[in-house]
């Protein structure tokens, strides 16, 4: 098996940062204060970041999306109602989870603060995760796997993960634990998971691109995470306190660039919120029922696809005219208006809009 390091970092440097590292069936363990560096080790071990999950928002979704850019497109439209800074301006990773796809959301400026603060301890991971997901969850209990660390509660159980104050995160639950075990008791180095933050523009190798509203920091992170928390605990029929989140809501969306704490017609400025999501929200439409048409099309492969504007490009790998023409059918069953880039019967460039046709 090949050598496994994991480093987790604390959410501030005022705690030590752990490590463990898995090599030759001897397992080592460690903490680090903020400049000291990791012990070195093999050089073909793989390293595994895990940063703060009160930073990153994990949901399962089911998408029709047929790879992780796809996947992440996609789930970040699919999310737009449900987060008040554009999805646009977020980071987004997928990865494929039986029938559903995993999708982890956070701001740039959050993942690029991880990986310089790994940095300073010496390392470059090869693989990033909130450190909700190094819970090895099981279906035995419906409750899911409770681990504490460093005064805050991991929690993670089929569909659910993240990393709370423990009174957000009993809130969740059907029943208060009698004991809660620290993360380093439950940890399992050879069963960590494939996810991987680094996708995209952080994927190795790509040259880190700044996003528009880098102004978005922690505290407008936690309100994006805030909110889809709230409609996901009702969702799952829970007894959240729904008023306590809505007041830590506001109160962070004073914050936001897009409304201001100084803002004489804040009331105007989330309508123009709302509309920007109703927007986004009909780009998901569109999004989804391109794809499904795409997936009811057995001898067509998409090869890309952009999104903007109100409309869908689909770049198609080469397929015959009669697969196209299937393809034609199922998109106008779906509602769409479809116009080709050259002859119909044989190109593989579609611009697709959800204008209804005569």
């Amino acid at each position: 098996m090949k050598p496994i390091c994991l480093l987790v970092l604390p959410r501030t440097d005022q705690h030590p940062a752990h490590w463990w590292r898995l090599a030759d069936d001897q397992l080592q363990h460690g903490q680090l204060l903020a400049g000291q560096q990791l012990p070195p080790g093999p050089d073909n071990e793989h390293v595994v970041l895990a940063l703060s999950g009160e930073q990153v928002l994990v949901r399962w979704l089911d998408i029709p999306a047929h790879s992780p850019a796809q996947a992440r497109t996609a789930g970040a439209s699919a999310l737009a109602d449900d987060l008040l800074a554009p999805p646009e301006s977020l980071h987004a990773a997928a990865q494929r989870d039986g029938t559903h796809w995993q999708l982890m959301l956070c701001t740039p400026q959050v993942l690029e603060d991880a990986l310089a603060r790994a940095r300073a301890h010496g390392v470059s991971p090869a693989q990033v995760i909130p450190d909700s997901l190094l819970l090895a969850v099981t279906a035995d209990s419906a409750d899911g796997v409770l681990a504490e660390h460093q005064g805050l509660w991991l929690w993670r159980s089929q569909q659910q993960a993240m990393t709370a104050e423990p009174a957000l995160i009993q809130r969740c639950l059907t029943q208060t634990p009698a004991n809660v075990l620290p993360l380093a008791a439950q940890l399992d180095l050879q069963r960590l998971p494939e996810s991987n933050l680094l996708q995209g523009r952080f994927a190795p190798g790509q040259q880190p691109v700044p996003l528009a509203g880098r102004r978005l920091g922690i505290a407008v992170a936690a309100l994006v995470l805030a909110l889809p928390l709230a409609i996901a605990a009702h969702g799952a029929g829970l007894r959240w306190q729904a008023s306590q989140i809505q007041q830590q809501s506001l109160a962070l969306a004073r914050q936001h660039p897009g409304i201001g704490a100084d803002n004489p017609e804040p009331v105007a400025s989330v309508h123009a919120l709302a509309a920007q999501r109703e927007q986004r929200q009909r780009q998901w439409s569109l999004l989804r029922s391109g794809l499904q048409g795409v997936q009811a099309s057995p001898d067509v492969a998409l090869e890309q696809l952009q999104l903007g504007d109100g409309r869908l490009i689909l770049e198609l790998q080469p397929a015959t005219a009669t697969a196209l023409a299937q393809l034609h059918t199922q998109l106008h069953q779906q509602g769409l208006a479809i116009q080709s880039s050259a002859d119909p019967a044989t190109s593989t460039t579609l611009i697709i809009t959800a204008q209804e046709l005569p």
